[in-house]
Order: structure tokens, then C-alpha cells, then sequence
């Protein structure tokens, strides 16, 4: 057999294969390895799949172009550029490639076509007067070794790189289970972890009624001059212990250690209390008065990138005393609806955004809410536990490279 027909053969064996794989909706991780990375550079990744952006779940991956312009990209597979767009915003410069097994890729941030490309893309604008276009129904063929654009920075863009995304139908799917994988050894980390606790009347176990600051101070300095300043300073500074006292007090209530922000919250039509505990001091014990719901904010990193990234899988479990464990909420995020990526402001807890500017995802779901990343719930995301019983709260949060960091915190229901 010669050359020649030594590659026809290959070509005839992997087109077989690429129908085959073509009814999958989507394909799974084992059929992952289809698309080549779409530069010929070093793989690394600025943005991954699903990040918590603003407005929105991120629908594909940005790919690093050594912070330059103007380098040859090249489709991830076989296929036929169908669609081409210019915008001054969004994607800019973005084509559109639809291979054999139904999937498209998508190239965005360009900053030329190439040469069949560019030549309607010029014509159109002639014809329309206008910068922007959008052109589909196209049907032009990608070869192997020749570039369908060069990488750029227009449209919505913070700088160079290369946005590129896998779809199918309604569907953003995650790049990194078909193929375009980066080097990862480091576990997600956490900010902050949120509980969220039906409120109640602030009493200790035997009922005993926290002290009244005004009444104490008024009791303890009733005889004091109005006109003695010296002595009104000291119960000012007085008060503001009492104060500060009651506040610890207040916590303890529902955690060991005090919270580093604390808001209101309805959930259900019912009040909650908000309280938000930093990495740095997360407690050994939370205490918990009726329903009750939790939150995490939390960012994954590339060792020697200087770049955070999102969570591919996300899990709330409630383990009961005798060990059986039962998921109150769970992610894993290899393909997001369209949809859903627009639905990002119901996910995350937007009053805690606007005070810390951090992004933080929660386990329960707001009232009305039904577009969400979760694919597995209990009761909406909220937890009832039983008076007097004894829990462990786990939270496992895993990237797509496999790297996976947990907390365990007891639960105690007062």
C-alpha cells in the first residue's frame, strides 16, 4: 500500500469514527480527545469554562496569545466555517466552524480573517455600509495547515487572547473534556463560606434574655451630672463595650467565631441572618437555629499563572450522625445552557457582591429561580435540621484537572 492510500485510509477510519460519535448529545469524557488546541503555542488559559463573570457563567475559555496580536489560529477539527461576525462589542471578530459530529467551534476576539473570509466580510460592508455585519450560511472549508484568522483583541476584550468555545445546540459545552486541556496541579481555594440561618429571638439555652445595654448603663449611671463630661465619656466608652459584648455574645449564638459580615436575607418569605466567615477564621462549630442554607466563595489557580479561575464541580452535603451523607446541592459543569449562563446573578449572593466585590455561589435558590448550574438539589438548597441534633457540613469544590479541596465543619442544631 503506498502513502497515498495509506492516508486515505486514516482519513476514511476517522470520519467513521467522527459519525459514530456523532448521535452522542454530548459526547462523553471518553470520547473527549477530538479537538486539537487551535494554536501552535504553548497551551495556557487566562479564563476558564463557567466563571463566575459579570452578568454572566463564562461559555468558553480564553486562551493566552503571549499578550500579542496576530497570531495563526487554526480550526480545532475538521469542519466548515458556517458563520462569521463583526461587532465593536461582544465577540468582535468571532467565526463560527461546524464539524462532522454536530458540535461548532467558535473563535472570538479576532483581529483578521482569513483570505475567503475577509473577502466577503469586506463585500458585505461595502454593500451595507455598515462596520458591523453578521453572515451565516456560509460553507467554507477549513484546511488542516492553514489558518482561518489571526488572534486579536476586538470587540468586548480586556486585552489579547483568544475566546474560544465548543457548542452543541442549545448547549455550551466545556472545551476541556474534548481536548483542549491545560497543565493543573493546584486545588481551588476558599474565600469566604457563608451561612445563612433562620433568625430567632436572641436567648441562651436556659432563656435568660441577653442584658439590655441601655437599661445597664442607666442603672449604673443613673446619678451622674448631666453637666460632668468626664463622667459621660466613661459611659460612652462603657457602652460601647457592653455593646461590643453583646455583639460576641450575639455569634456565638450561631458560630464560635464571629462573622466578618453579617446581613439580613429573606429566603422564602422567611428572615435570615447572613453571616460571612473569611478563610482565615472559619469556625470549628456552627450552631444552627431552624432552616438553614450555606454559601462559599471560591477561586481555582494555574501554578505560575497570574490568573483565577472558576469551579468545575461545587457540592453541599449534610453528613448525618451516622455517616450516611446527603447532597444539598451539586454541580459539575461540563456543559451549561445558554440559558443558564445568563443566570448568573441568581446564583450568586448579589448583596455580598456589592459590599466585597467577591463573587459568591450559594446552595439554595432564590424565590422564582429556575435557571440554575445545580444538578442535583434537596429542598431548594436549604437545610431543616432536627432540634438538638448533631451534623457535619461538607463542602468539596474540584477543578476540571481533578485537583479537589473540602471543608468539614460540625453542625450543631440548638
Amino acid at each position: 500500500m503506498n502513502r497515498k492510500s495509506l492516508h486515505i485510509l486514516k482519513f476514511l477510519c476517522l470520519l467513521l469514527l467522527v459519525l459514530g460519535m456523532a448521535g452522542q448529545s454530548p459526547l462523553t469524557a471518553a470520547d473527549s480527545v477530538f479537538f486539537r488546541y487551535p494554536m501552535r503555542t504553548a497551551p495556557e488559559m487566562s479564563g476558564s469554562f463557567a466563571e463566575l463573570r459579570p452578568n454572566h457563567f463564562h461559555g468558553g475559555m480564553d486562551l493566552r496569545t503571549e499578550q500579542r496580536e496576530g497570531l495563526k489560529v487554526y480550526s480545532a477539527a475538521p469542519g466548515f466555517i458556517v458563520r462569521v461576525g463583526v461587532s465593536k462589542v461582544s465577540y468582535g471578530k468571532v467565526l463560527y466552524v461546524e464539524h462532522a459530529n454536530g458540535m461548532t467551534t467558535v473563535y472570538a476576539h479576532l483581529s483578521k480573517f482569513c483570505a475567503p473570509v475577509q473577502k466577503l466580510v469586506k463585500r458585505q460592508q461595502r454593500k451595507s455600509k455598515q462596520y458591523e455585519t453578521d453572515l451565516r450560511g456560509l460553507h467554507i472549508a477549513t484546511k488542516k495547515n492553514k489558518p482561518i484568522a489571526l488572534s486579536g483583541n476586538s470587540g468586548s476584550s480586556g486585552g489579547p487572547h483568544l475566546h474560544f468555545e465548543v457548542r452543541q445546540d442549545s448547549l455550551r459545552l466545556n472545551p476541556a473534556l474534548y481536548g483542549i486541556q491545560i497543565s493543573d496541579s493546584m486545588p481551588p481555594a476558599v474565600l469566604y463560606l457563608a451561612l445563612y440561618s433562620q433568625n430567632t429571638s436572641l436567648q441562651t439555652e436556659n432563656t435568660l434574655a441577653l442584658p439590655d445595654t441601655d437599661s445597664l448603663l442607666q442603672v449604673s449611671f443613673m446619678d451622674c451630672p448631666q453637666t460632668d463630661y468626664a463622667m459621660q465619656r466613661a459611659i460612652r466608652s462603657q457602652y460601647d463595650s457592653i455593646e461590643n459584648l453583646r455583639q460576641r455574645l450575639s455569634d456565638t449564638l450561631y458560630a464560635n467565631t464571629p462573622a466578618a459580615l453579617s446581613l439580613p436575607k429573606t429566603i422564602g418569605g422567611t428572615e435570615f441572618t447572613a453571616r460571612y466567615f473569611h478563610s482565615d477564621n472559619l469556625p470549628d462549630t456552627l450552631y444552627l437555629h431552624g432552616q438553614t442554607a450555606f454559601g462559599i466563595c471560591a477561586l481555582d489557580s494555574i501554578q505560575r499563572m497570574p490568573f483565577h479561575y472558576g469551579l468545575y464541580k461545587l457540592l453541599f452535603a449534610i453528613e448525618q450522625g451516622n455517616g450516611q451523607v446527603d447532597t444539598l446541592a451539586y454541580y459539575c459543569l461540563d456543559a451549561l445552557s445558554f440559558r443558564t449562563c445568563d443566570a448568573l446573578n441568581q446564583h450568586i449572593d448579589l448583596p455580598f457582591y456589592n459590599l466585597t466585590k467577591k463573587r459568591l455561589e450559594k446552595s439554595y435558590l432564590e424565590d422564582g429561580q429556575s435557571a440554575t448550574p445545580y444538578r442535583v438539589m434537596s429542598n431548594r438548597g436549604v437545610f431543616v435540621p432536627q432540634s438538638g441534633s448533631s451534623y457535619t457540613l461538607i463542602v468539596t469544590m474540584e477543578d476540571v484537572a481533578g485537583n479537589r479541596h473540602a471543608l468539614r465543619i460540625p453542625l450543631v442544631s440548638k
